[in-house]
């Protein structure tokens, strides 16, 4: 199959997918489909969101470390910089 026939049925199978998610109950993966979000820069805004979560509740998580930890390990993994 030629890239351009490959890259065609991509796009619409991203546009189907974006039609079953209910925009409503979930607005997080609406944004997602609709703007060219790659999976490093969707795991930071994840990460941030995260860190937003804990600032709003004025609470000190134990497992705040360990999850950035691992987000390290992951990014290191596929040789991705992770700040």
């Amino acid at each position: 199959m030629n890239p351009q026939k490959e890259i065609e049925i991509l796009k619409y199978k991203v546009e189907l997918l974006s039609k079953m998610v209910n925009q409503n109950e979930y607005p997080f993966f609406a944004f997602l489909f609709d703007y060219d979000v790659t999976e490093t820069e969707h795991m930071a805004i994840m990460d941030i969101l995260y860190v937003f979560n804990h600032r709003l509740k004025d609470t000190t998580d134990e497992n705040s470390k360990a999850f950035f930890t691992k987000r390290k390990k992951l990014f290191s993994q596929k040789n991705m910089n992770y700040q």
